[in-house]
């Protein structure tokens, strides 16, 4: 009798197991992934927010719908699934795309979206919709994380069927639709907030002098980030210098894509300006070798990574990192990364950075898997392994 007891509560420990294991499947299912498109981190509520399917049933990870409009190519056809950017899941959109040739069918045919960068493109159901979100200044409490910033009022906003031949098909026709124009807000828009708290401190060593921009600098053409793949406007060109040894310029829409870079260029300089102090605080990176030989000036200059493209920084000194750590960033950041810094973010020299970047091939935007999650299948395993040995030992003892 008593040996049927320890052998029910063996089954019971295995079937424990197993759940342990399931869930901590689950749970790594549900891990954030990197977008296909520019390879920004895609949490939790942007999966909910944005599904993605092929034609064999396989889900794919985008950040937000212009990302999801890129991938086409990759896969021929697409079904994506929305809710509406400013009435919630109660507004479902629905769109399908054929590559080649050119099928768009949306639900409901009303929605419109507006474009922008990742973080600030967005999709609504109607008309009414995108009037309000932009009379919101782009937000709303269905906004996920990543896109919680403001967008200009004047955003451009154009039917869905327009955006697909914008960035989704590789063989368009000519486009003969008129663009719908953009809805006019119906509140004043609330000026984006800027921390305005200035240094503490004045750096021991004398900057160099930034050259000042000439007239063309307006007139820059956005170009692809070559780390990445996110777009890289005109300012970003300004504060992210980058050229090889033949002269090429090469681009890169941040800090930590600009040290990325390195690893696939055997000689790489980069200029860049202090993320606190600003301009006139050049910080210099000559990359030799694929980025295993680093020089920095000034050799006191900081890489602060917070985890993914729009949270890094560069400071100076040791001053300005820890200021940049209270406030996580000053009039002088780019504004497309004017978010806060995670109290997670690592701080490291310039230079070890560079060289950590170039032994790693896929440094951005890691999707870590959380050390607890590996105790958890770890634990599991080892609880499936000795129950079953324990279960054929007391069978051959009876």
């Amino acid at each position: 009798m008593q040996f049927l007891r320890l052998k029910r509560s063996v089954v019971i420990g295995a079937i424990v197991a197993l759940l342990i294991s399931g869930l901590a499947g689950l749970s790594f299912a549900q891990m954030t992934q990197t977008c296909e498109s520019c390879g920004m981190m895609v949490a939790a509520d942007c999966q909910a927010h944005l599904k993605v399917i092929d034609s064999n049933g396989t889900f794919h990870y985008v950040d937000c719908f212009k990302c999801a409009l890129k991938i086409l190519k990759n896969y021929g056809d697409l079904n994506i699934t929305s809710t509406c950017d400013w009435n919630g899941p109660s507004r479902q959109i629905t769109v399908y795309l054929k590559d080649k040739v050119n099928i768009t069918l949306v639900n409901p045919a009303g929605a419109f979206y507006i474009d922008g960068t990742c973080t600030k493109n967005r999709i609504v159901y109607d008309q009414a919709a995108a009037d309000a979100l932009l009379a919101n200044n782009g937000t709303s409490q269905y906004i996920t994380s990543i896109q919680n910033v403001t967008i200009p009022v004047n955003a451009t906003v154009m039917t869905i069927a327009q955006a697909a031949t914008m960035y989704a098909f590789t063989s368009s026709p000519d486009p003969t639709p008129s663009p719908t124009p953009s809805p006019t807000p119906m509140t004043t828009p609330t000026a984006f907030p800027i921390h305005s708290a200035s240094p503490i401190a004045t750096p021991t060593i004398t900057p160099l002098k930034t050259p000042t921009p000439t007239s063309a600098s307006s007139q820059l053409l956005t170009q692809q980030c070559e780390a990445c793949g996110m777009e890289v406007p005109a300012d970003a060109q300004l504060k992210y210098v980058i050229t090889d040894e033949t002269g090429k310029n090469h681009y890169a829409e941040c800090f930590m894509c600009a040290l990325n870079l390195c690893k696939n260029n055997n000689q790489l300089n980069i200029t860049t300006y202090c993320d606190w102090y600003g301009s006139n605080y050049v910080i210099a990176v000559q990359s030799s070798n694929f980025g295993k030989d680093v020089i920095v000036n000034p050799s006191a200059a900081l890489f602060l990574n917070g985890g993914s493209c729009v949270i890094n920084r560069v400071a100076y000194n040791q001053t300005a990192a820890d200021m940049l750590q209270a406030n996580s960033f000053s009039n002088n950041t780019l504004v497309e990364q004017r978010y806060a810094l995670p109290l997670s973010t690592k701080v490291s020299t310039v230079e070890l950075a560079t060289v950590t970047f170039s032994q790693n091939k896929a440094i951005l935007n890691p999707s870590a898997i959380p050390f607890t999650l590996i105790i958890g299948v770890v634990a599991g395993v080892a609880i499936i392994v000795l129950t079953v040995v324990a279960y054929y030992k007391f069978t051959k003892k009876s």
